[in-house]
């Protein structure tokens, strides 16, 4: 009776254990599938760190926004960044909120960096700041977005929050 026991838990540990990357999986490709694509307009880039792997480490126009003094924020708090998008297809910061709009659809989550109160500025972390490239492009490709960030956007699907880049272009 003991070793049917442990065979359900260790069954049931093994659902457990597959169901969340596989529910990742998921959300990522659903968003792909099913995603409203907008371009980010990139600002200038960080080094390549060694010690993270081989991707480009992006950074987008829109991370330093104004925020109503009444919103008491502080880093590492989850916040809704509202988006509109021009007739080019660009994302604009439309605003910050935090909590969810009823009446908003098109949002990602992003976190806030830092609080700068005196200048009434925060700073914003999107959590898709990282694109995953053949190695030996990254450094070519960073260099290139570094000379050229006026002309250099991310390509991102956003569904329910969630957001994932497409692809990176310059000229």
């Amino acid at each position: 009776m003991n070793k049917n026991k442990y065979l359900q838990a260790f069954v049931v540990l093994v659902v457990l254990q597959l169901s969340v990357p596989l529910y990742m999986i998921w959300q990522r490709e659903n968003v792909l599938q099913n995603g409203i694509l907008l371009k980010f307009k990139t600002a200038p880039v960080d080094p390549v760190d060694p010690f993270k792997g081989r991707y480009v480490k992006l950074r987008y126009a829109d991370e330093l926004v104004f925020y109503e003094t009444r919103q008491n924020l502080k880093p590492n708090e989850k916040v809704y960044v509202y988006l509109k998008s021009d007739n080019d297809g660009f994302a604009h910061l439309d605003t910050v909120s935090q909590g969810l709009l009823p009446d908003r659809h098109l949002y990602v989550n992003a976190y806030v960096n830092y609080v700068m109160k005196y200048e009434g500025k925060i700073a914003l972390y999107y959590p898709f700041d990282r694109y995953y490239m053949n190695e030996f492009k990254t450094r070519t490709t960073e260099k290139q977005l570094t000379m050229n960030t006026r002309s250099t956007y991310a390509l991102i699907k956003i569904k329910n929050g969630v957001g994932v880049i497409t692809g990176l272009i310059s000229n």
